[in-house]
């Protein structure tokens, strides 16, 4: 259970940073001043944020979801190696 905790402590954080880096993206594609190879790179990067924010919310969603379970029934929680 600890792990799932902190396995979903980790991927809202790393959520985060994404939504952070997503909104600076978007203020930097949007400036007047940016030259056309700027504009363009920045939509790519916007893609791919928005993609990977997309990843990030599946993986927290399947971690909440086994979380549920190992709270619901604490004996089929996920086992883990001695000293993995």
């Amino acid at each position: 259970m600890e792990t799932l905790q902190t396995l979903k402590t980790h991927l809202e954080a790393m959520l985060t940073i994404t939504n952070n880096d997503l909104e600076e993206a978007k203020k930097r594609r949007y400036k007047s001043d940016a030259d056309e190879w700027d504009r363009g790179y920045s939509f790519g990067q916007t893609d791919a944020l928005k993609i990977e924010r997309v990843h990030l919310k599946m993986l927290l969603g399947l971690v909440e979801n086994e979380a549920e379970k190992a709270a619901e029934n604490p004996n089929s929680a996920p086992q883990t190696r001695p000293g993995a």
